[in-house]
């Protein structure tokens, strides 16, 4: 289901359609880029209000059962800038794929860059 049709049935504040929406697979298909907030004429934050409806989800145990990727990722990335103040890219992936799937392609690549001296494990400092 479209985001529009997820803000549709959450306006009419029954809990049969939040159920549907909280048990949506769409509510992990948004990427969060903005487009969508910065392109709509009632600036509605669609953005944030997938944030919340993924939250709920989760917290009320109706997350959809393809999530799980989706719900690893984003807990690395809330992690990564939790723990750093900024997002912290390399570090982020690694322990993304490190804790929930270690034989991803693009693992070894993280080792490798790091053995070669081409990143850092450490994240950089802000200079501020």
């Amino acid at each position: 289901m479209p985001s529009c049709q997820v803000l549709r049935l959450l306006q009419y504040e029954t809990p049969e359609f939040d159920q549907q929406v909280l048990q949506s697979e769409s509510i992990w298909l948004c990427l969060s880029c903005d487009t969508c907030h910065s392109r709509c004429p009632q600036t509605i934050n669609t953005p944030k209000i997938m944030y919340f409806l993924r939250e709920e989800a989760v917290r009320l145990g109706l997350a959809h059962p393809k999530s799980k990727d989706a719900q690893a990722f984003h807990k690395a990335f809330l992690g990564s800038i939790a723990r750093h103040g900024r997002l912290h890219e390399i570090g982020m992936l690694m322990n993304y794929k490190a804790a929930h799937r270690p034989s991803a392609p693009g693992y070894d690549l993280g080792l490798q860059a790091l053995s070669e001296g081409q990143t850092g494990a450490a994240a950089p400092r802000d200079r501020g």
